[in-house]
């Protein structure tokens, strides 16, 4: 299984690096970093590019949001499964490992083009759970999780974080939740 880390950046150097150094000093290693620097113009792409050599920087000359980076990233990476950081948030030590483990597990992981996994104040009421668009109505789910993408469904069942600068995100977790439902871990 292979993972790449895709991290989208709009004039957030004094943050990025947190997120980036999380990233790369996983047990198990992410396949490719990649970071989509939406046009920023505090010296980001310069920055990563000295203090973390290894990532790949892909530069937006436009400013067009959260969604048309992640779009990017996707469009752009190698794995068969995408994370998305944000650049203000960080990976524990065991994330990766941890994510890998449980898609594997389970039955038929192939079949989901989404998985998440709580991130700081994200709270499900079990510790798995296959998300409906009835759970996010809810409540039974709250908070923020680690979108992990399995490239290949996504892109062949023609999906894409809606080109908006707010929420886009949501309408597409909730456009996955009530076409396959979405695996859900609370570790």
């Amino acid at each position: 299984m292979r993972i790449s880390v895709v991290v989208t950046t709009y004039n957030r150097r004094k943050l990025i690096s947190r997120a980036l150094a999380s990233i790369l000093s996983q047990e198990r290693a992410a396949d490719e970093v990649l970071v989509i620097d939406d046009c920023s113009s505090d010296g980001t792409q310069e920055f990563i590019k000295n203090k973390f050599p290894r990532v790949k920087i892909i530069r937006h000359t436009k400013n067009r949001g959260p969604s048309v980076g992640r779009n990017t990233g996707l469009a752009n990476a190698t794995g068969d499964f995408v994370a998305f950081l944000d650049d203000d948030d960080q990976l524990l030590e065991d994330a990766l490992s941890n994510i890998q483990q449980c898609i594997l597990e389970l039955d038929n992981y192939l079949q989901y083009p989404v998985f998440q996994f709580a991130h700081s104040n994200g709270r499900s009421k079990d510790s798995f759970c296959m998300v409906s668009l009835q759970a996010f109505c809810n409540g039974s789910i709250r908070g923020d999780f680690l979108p992990v993408i399995n490239r290949e469904l996504f892109l062949n069942e023609r999906l894409a974080y809606p080109n908006l600068r707010c929420g886009g995100e949501n309408i597409l977790w909730w456009e996955v939740a009530d076409r396959w439902k979405i695996p859900t871990w609370d570790v």
